[in-house]
């Protein structure tokens, strides 16, 4: 939730249609946002808005099957690539947080972690 007037939510494809499920609460009622398509049992699991206007979510688009994560640009949800990630690590993603607009974490449950932003390199020492 962003606000008492703007939210989110997402959650798993019915096998006929075969897009993500995402909802947003306006203040009065949630109504449908069209999501990308996810095959059969594919899924969204998490999403995280930064603003109106800046939005993450992940799961899994099982016609792959493939990780997945789709950006909100302030008008519709567009598919991210995951690579350079190989095909067998093509897991479900659990969670995402973002600590900025360029700044967040992604989780899945086998244990990857993804990072997006600023790289860091560490300072040598002798």
């Amino acid at each position: 939730m962003l606000s008492p007037t703007n939210g989110w939510a997402v959650g798993f494809a019915p096998a006929a249609v075969g897009q993500a499920t995402i909802i947003h609460w306006d203040g009065s009622q949630w109504t449908s946002v069209p999501g990308p398509t996810v095959g059969a049992g594919g899924y969204l699991s998490s999403v995280y808005m930064t603003s109106a206007a800046d939005g993450w979510a992940v799961g899994l688009d099982t016609t792959g099957p493939k990780s997945l994560i789709v950006h909100w640009d302030g008008i519709t949800w567009n598919v991210v690539a995951t690579l350079p990630l190989p095909p067998t690590m093509a897991v479900s993603l659990n969670s995402v947080f973002m600590l900025g607009p360029l700044d967040g974490w992604i989780v899945s449950n086998q244990g990857l972690i993804l990072h997006y932003g600023p790289e860091s390199v560490p300072g040598t020492t002798t």
